[in-house]
């Protein structure tokens, strides 16, 4: 079995969700650094994300013969963030599970992968995946359904059999939503001229779009999910091409009044963010659809 599935779009749940996030630059001096920061987008991600609220690693793991990234974040899922229901002598018994349960049942830090649909000479696009093994957050998943049932098994006298069964489950469903991604569907990231983004001055872009929508119904009912909490999308997104600008040593153009339908994130990231219908077809009838689709390759996954 391959280490990752991909996440489809068409097989995701919920409304879809589109969103870009774009930052202006004056150019470098040294033109020839568009091309070469451009081209090195993906090898540098890990050097983009702001720490305090996300980062990137690249996995040892492939997907399609290519090197995948996993990117980890605050993951405030807590499925377990819930009375358990214990029947004694018939009576339904509400037995609250310890917060210190609760946080080894879901770590803080969640991995979503990416694997690369497609690299181009300023930018390339990624596809959301399923992880097919376990790493160390999924063994304390494990750990704690077993730290669970030694609880509970001691609150449901001759019933320890029965508490280690039912925490077994629970844990390999709680592993099975850890592996996926948050989200089904792509994202793009590409750094170029002004031009290149119907610009008619000298400004350089960087922008990263996305076309996605909710990888499960878990995930859509969840505490957290990238889509429904705009304030925190825009955060997580204007981190990162601030990181990216400050890293490169560029200027960013501030105080520019957002165009029609756009917001903006402190003095310069620029934040567009909507919903579609359900239908991933009816994707192509929004209006940033064509402009998208025309400045980031293949962010829209084939039927």
């Amino acid at each position: 079995m391959s280490d990752f599935t991909s996440i489809s779009i068409h097989n995701g749940y919920g409304n879809v969700h589109m969103n870009r996030f774009r930052i202006c630059v004056r150019p470098p001096r040294d033109r020839s650094q568009i091309a070469a920061i451009g081209g090195s987008l993906m090898a540098n991600m890990p050097r983009y994300m702001a720490a305090n609220t996300a980062s990137v690693q690249w996995s040892d793991r492939t997907w399609n013969g290519s090197g995948t990234l996993r990117f980890r974040g605050v993951a405030r899922i807590r499925p377990f963030n819930v009375y358990v229901t214990i029947p004694v002598a018939g009576i339904p018994i509400p037995v609250p599970v310890p917060e210190r349960v609760r946080d080894w049942m879901m770590p803080d830090l969640h991995t979503d992968c990416v694997g690369l649909v497609t690299k181009h000479g300023t930018g390339f696009t990624v596809q959301t995946l399923k992880r097919e093994f376990e790493d160390d957050n999924d063994k304390q998943i494990r750990q704690a359904a077993g730290a669970l049932a030694s609880i509970l098994a001691a609150l449901v006298p001759g019933g320890g059999l029965l508490v280690a069964v039912i925490a077994r489950k629970l844990a390999d469903i709680a592993v099975y939503y850890n592996q996926c991604h948050f989200l089904a569907g792509r994202r793009a990231f590409r750094f170029d001229v002004g031009s290149s983004f119907g610009y008619r001055d000298d400004r350089c872009v960087f922008e990263t779009v996305a076309i996605e929508r909710f990888s499960s119904q878990v995930v859509a009912g969840s505490e957290i999910a990238m889509g429904s909490i705009p304030a925190g999308v825009k955060q997580g997104w204007g981190e990162m091409l601030t990181q990216f600008v400050r890293h490169h040593g560029l200027t960013p153009i501030v105080d520019e009044p957002p165009g029609n339908g756009w917001s903006r994130w402190g003095k310069a990231v620029h934040c567009m963010q909507t919903e579609v219908f359900p239908s991933v077809a009816e994707i192509r009838g929004n209006v940033h659809f064509g402009s998208m689709s025309a400045e980031h390759r293949d962010i829209l996954e084939p039927r």
